[in-house]
């Protein structure tokens, strides 16, 4: 993993990206999630979307991709004003991608004159989203993700 940060753009996704965005998922949760909650429940999180439901999910919801030189490296899916997903390549992490896309999705979430984003984050993100704003909303229950929320600037 490098520190530097990764320039890039962000894009609408497109079904052709599903297998990627899948993909990425899928490493970001087997690689990244195990150092906040037991490896067998992250095994289980990862394996629980198939390509079908990323498919879906890029009809349904505002999906949105970092592009970098390499291709997708990272994707944020949101619906409302709530982020429902967020998904990193491990060998980009921590280069500034993630952040960018949170940014990105909360600043389209305040266009459209919501002030207040909300999320569900894994005990492993929970660090990643404080730093950048969130608060906790209520507690975290024994075998999921917790709520958070974020004031926006409209």
């Amino acid at each position: 993993m490098g520190t530097d940060a990764l320039t890039g753009a962000i894009r609408r996704a497109m079904q052709i990206d599903a297998p990627r965005l899948h993909d990425i998922r899928h490493a970001a949760i087997s690689t990244l999630a195990p150092a906040g909650m037991p490896e067998q429940m992250a095994r289980q999180w990862a394996e629980r979307r198939s390509v079908e439901w990323t498919e879906q999910i890029i009809k349904e919801r505002d999906v949105w991709v970092f592009d970098c030189e390499i291709g997708a490296v990272a994707w944020v899916s949101f619906t409302g004003s709530e982020i429902d997903g967020l998904y990193t390549d491990p060998a980009v992490a921590q280069r500034g991608v993630g952040s960018s896309l949170l940014a990105f999705a909360e600043e389209q979430i305040a266009r459209r004159g919501t002030c207040e984003a909300r999320l569900e984050a894994s005990c492993n993100a929970e660090a990643f989203y404080l730093k950048r704003g969130w608060a906790f909303t209520g507690s975290r229950p024994p075998d999921g993700a917790r709520e958070m929320a974020k004031r926006l600037l409209a």
